[in-house]
């Protein structure tokens, strides 16, 4: 008889929150990057492209002054195959960006270009690890931020409109849906019950 071919596979591991609070960590930095002027203007744009919309670095990076649209008074941002309106002061830190003269040049040597966020050689836009490494620096963890926002993003809004306002596929959009109503859902109430079990067992016994 043949032998049998050893297979191996490799265990699904749960990359969203890991906790119940990570919603509130997530608004409280978004917060701190909306009013933070003392944080550079592409590091707080970039930081809240993540937590408010869920972008990937390597999407972040990929922008162009040609995905930034404006109509009348509104700053619009061309993340998927439709366009986000970008609210208050996102809007004004985009635009910065884009009507900045060091647009074509933030690198080492200035040079023709239209990255949004230019990197250290003329031509290029920055690494998607260069940024990665700047945002754990002012305290974001970009991969947590991303599930976070997906997960709430996806528990209020359409599979068909999430993927193509966030220029996500229909099936992660589908799955980050699923996720949001099932297993982040039941982690939390799990983690929830757990917590309160904790909190009962040291509570002090009231005297007679």
């Amino acid at each position: 008889a043949p032998h049998a071919v050893g297979l191996t596979a490799v265990k699904p591991q749960w990359t969203g929150p890991a906790g119940p609070l990570d919603q509130d960590r997530r608004w409280e930095d978004a917060r701190r990057l909306l009013h933070d002027g003392a944080c550079p203007p592409g590091l707080r744009a970039a930081g809240l492209l993540v937590l408010l919309y869920g972008q990937t670095l390597s999407d972040i990076t990929a922008l162009t002054t040609r995905h930034v649209l404006r109509e009348d008074d509104r700053v619009l941002l061309l993340l998927g195959s439709r366009p986000v309106e970008l609210p208050a002061p996102l809007d004004a830190l985009v635009t910065g960006l884009a009507d900045s003269p060091e647009t074509t040049g933030r690198g080492l040597l200035a040079a023709p270009g239209d990255w949004l966020f230019p990197g250290r050689w003329p031509g290029t836009s920055l690494t998607a690890d260069a940024l990665a490494k700047r945002l754990r620096g002012i305290g974001i963890s970009p991969r947590r931020a991303r599930s976070t926002a997906l997960l709430a993003l996806a528990a209020e809004v359409p599979a068909a409109i999430l993927a193509k306002t966030l220029g996500i596929s229909i099936h992660a959009a589908v799955g980050w849906q699923k996720a949001s109503a099932g297993d982040w859902a039941g982690y939390a109430a799990d983690v929830s019950r757990r917590q309160q079990l904790v909190s009962s067992r040291h509570e002090t016994p009231r005297q007679p």
